[in-house]
């Protein structure tokens, strides 16, 4: 693998190993008619177009649209150069059927093969949690509307979610903090996802234990 990705909310981050971050783009696209017509910057372009309708890509951490999402997704990597194998960075607590849609976007869109890791754990990797760690971190991460708030010990997430609900932030995290006494923290954002999981894709052994844990 020498790309990573993470679709947020706002921004779409793409990070291609031995060059850093090569994407930052906005994560929304131009429907016009009931179909995409442009993607990230370039959709910006029709803000004038009154037969034009602007929509996120995800909201609280969730496909929208798969079909859109697989349009947005083929045009950003189209975008720097690729459609080989990625590491995928998706918010922790999906359930299968979310899950399934990224799969399906991301592999509709023309990629040969993905791994899909918890960004709250390429997160907390950048921020140099040791994923053979014994002891329990909190990654935390904000991204538009909402938040993933995660326990990890070691690769294995053991607690936590997306919490919809930001006026609710500051009890969550104390709730973390009160059940977890020695919890070391770490808050995130989209920079922190994308450079851990830059940091990673040298690492597929760490990977590989990434995704056998969760």
């Amino acid at each position: 693998m020498d790309f990573a990705v993470f679709i947020g909310e706002e921004k779409t981050l793409i990070y291609k190993k031995g060059q850093g971050i090569v994407l930052n783009e906005p994560s929304i696209i131009a429907v016009t008619d009931g179909k995409v017509t442009a993607v990230g910057k370039t959709a910006l372009q029709f803000l004038d177009r009154p037969d034009t309708v602007f929509k996120q890509v995800i909201r609280q951490g969730a496909l929208i649209n798969v079909e859109h999402s697989s349009v947005f997704v083929a045009a950003m990597l189209k975008k720097v150069g690729t459609m080989c194998d990625c590491l995928v960075c998706i918010p922790s607590s999906l359930d299968q059927n979310a899950l399934n849609d990224y799969k399906t976007a991301v592999y509709t869109a023309g990629v040969a093969d993905a791994t899909f890791i918890p960004s709250v754990i390429a997160s907390a990797y950048h921020a140099g949690f040791k994923l053979g760690a014994k002891t329990e971190f909190l990654s935390v991460i904000t991204d538009g509307e909402s938040a993933d708030m995660a326990v990890l010990c070691g690769p294995e997430i053991i607690d936590g979610g997306t919490l919809h609900d930001l006026s609710k932030f500051d009890l969550a995290l104390t709730g973390f903090q009160e059940h977890y006494p020695n919890v070391e923290k770490h808050l995130g954002d989209r920079m922190s996802v994308i450079n851990g999981a830059g940091e990673l894709l040298s690492k597929p052994e760490l990977v590989r234990k990434i995704v056998e844990a969760n």
